[in-house]
């Protein structure tokens, strides 16, 4: 069996806007919090990240999950390894 791919569109509300995000991807809807959760799980214990976290208002995590292994691949364009997200209007600017 193939992997399958989660894609989450996270947009981070601002001032007193909700955050929202969008789902995507081979997996069906109602098993994404599953993933979600497993993939949080497996990333628990993997260290400090002190890489600076890109500064927009939506970011993109793709979550590659392999079901005959368990393994998860993931990427992202949060800038970080650990996905940190941070909103434009709270990032410096030069």
């Amino acid at each position: 069996m193939a992997h399958l791919t989660l894609v989450v569109d996270f947009t981070i509300g601002e001032d007193d806007e909700e955050d929202t995000f969008k789902l995507g991807g081979s997996v069906k809807k109602e098993a994404a919090p599953e993933i979600i959760e497993a993939w949080l799980r497996s990333q628990m214990g993997a260290g400090a990240d002190s890489s600076e976290a890109n500064c927009k208002n939506t970011y993109r995590i793709e979550i590659n999950w392999d079901p005959t292994n368990d393994a998860f691949v993931c990427h992202s364009d949060c800038g970080t390894r650990v996905f940190a997200m941070v909103s434009y209007s709270s990032c410096s600017r030069n």
